[in-house]
């Protein structure tokens, strides 16, 4: 769920990517969105 939460607090996503054990995407937020819900739902 850290990468959902990444996506959601943009203003220090690259805490949450930390914490995710992820780097952020090069990607548009909306691509982003696309694959967080293919993820999660």
């Amino acid at each position: 769920m850290e990468k959902l939460e990444a996506y959601l607090h943009l203003a220090n996503a690259d805490y949450w990517y930390q914490r995710a054990r992820r780097k952020r995407p090069p990607l548009s937020l909306s691509d982003e969105f696309k694959q967080l819900v293919e993820e999660y739902f």
